[in-house]
């Protein structure tokens, strides 16, 4: 993950697929109007004892990659958001993405290329 707030987050790991998200819980929201979205990747640190950030508020749109050797990526999908640690500890240890199948199957015709310089 690669967001423009928290920069680079090396070894997470994927803990569900094809979940769906209430970000209304998490966003200034006074109505308390739902903004649940779904078809998401839920991803945090592979090591339960990292306590960092995997994304925070600034990171929306970035990529998700996959290393390719030392100077390219494929794309694996794009940040959509995050959620707290479940002992509230102020930081968005959880991150939520959309697949890279996704976004690209809403715009037919459209290939994605990752290059790392």
């Amino acid at each position: 993950m690669d967001g423009a707030y928290t920069g680079e987050i090396c070894n997470i790991k994927i803990y569900s697929t094809n979940v769906c998200f209430d970000f209304a819980d998490y966003n200034y929201n006074p109505e308390d109007v739902p903004d649940i979205t779904c078809g998401l990747v839920r991803v945090a640190s592979a090591n339960q004892n990292d306590r960092r950030a995997v994304v925070n508020e600034g990171d929306s749109g970035g990529p998700v990659e996959t290393p390719i050797g030392s100077s390219a990526a494929e794309a694996r999908g794009e940040i959509i958001g995050g959620q707290e640690a479940v002992d509230g500890a102020g930081y968005d240890a959880i991150g939520y993405y959309t697949p890279i199948n996704t976004l690209t199957s809403s715009y037919s015709g459209v290939s994605v290329m990752l290059y790392r310089g």
